[in-house]
């Protein structure tokens, strides 16, 4: 499968930094891996929904592993339970007020692979992160009220074709505090589309019939907001 060997290489790459950092033994063996818990949350979009508006939240958390290159240098794996997806105007009204009461909800099984680089040589500092993340759909609903079929479109009818394998590119910002505990704000962008929709065609605009387009694919995108700590 094509996202497996992307993810494979792009691995490679990460680890062969880390090897060369590595050389450089600043630190003791013994300080060397730890490990940590993160809790945070999620806001989200989906690009191809024609809508924007970072506007689904959800709950993110889950497990570290940290190697330390150098003092300044960490190479993290982490474990994570991530929820994502989107709200969208499906062409309903309130009043004057449009609705957005289609919701897209994607359950994920997130695993990034990052490098951490402290902005200075001291025990508390600003830091910057980068790194890929390869996900795992595990769950995905879609509730939605679908009162004009012809111009509303509908996505429970492509849920079943929603792909299970995802990789993203991620980057952040946050501070590490020498008690082990360190905030940070990330911002992941699909590199894969977890729909794509073979069958393709615009509306014709010639025709008088005003419906919609439809969707031709779906990536994820997001921004999250995490409290990490190190547990040893």
């Amino acid at each position: 499968m094509k996202i497996p060997r992307d993810l494979l290489s792009i691995v490679i790459l990460l680890l062969c930094c880390a090897q060369v950092f590595s050389q450089k033994r600043y630190i003791p063996d013994s300080e060397r891996f730890n490990a940590g818990l993160i809790i945070g949350i999620n806001t989200s979009q989906i690009d191809g929904d024609f809508y924007t508006g970072y506007d689904k939240n959800g709950l993110t958390g889950g497990l570290k592993g940290i190697v330390r290159l150098t003092p300044r240098l960490d190479f993290n794996m982490e474990f994570l339970y991530s929820k994502k997806g989107s709200t969208i105007f499906a062409g309903n009204f309130r009043g004057n007020q449009p609705l957005k009461d289609q919701t897209i909800d994607l359950t994920y099984v997130d695993v990034p692979f990052l490098l951490k680089w402290m902005l200075k040589n001291e025990l508390s500092s600003w830091h910057v992160e980068g790194g890929i993340v390869y996900s795992r759909l595990v769950n995905s609903e879609v509730e939605e009220v679908i009162n004009d079929p012809v111009r509303q479109f509908s996505y429970q009818s492509i849920l079943s074709e929603f792909g299970k394998d995802d990789l993203s590119w991620i980057t952040g910002f946050g501070y590490t505090h020498k008690s082990g505990v360190s905030v940070h704000g990330r911002f992941g962008f699909g590199i894969s589309k977890f729909y794509k929709n073979t069958r393709f065609e615009l509306n014709n605009p010639s025709t008088s019939l005003p419906a919609i387009d439809p969707v031709e694919f779906l990536r994820n995108y997001y921004l999250s907001f995490q409290v990490a700590y190190a547990i040893f």
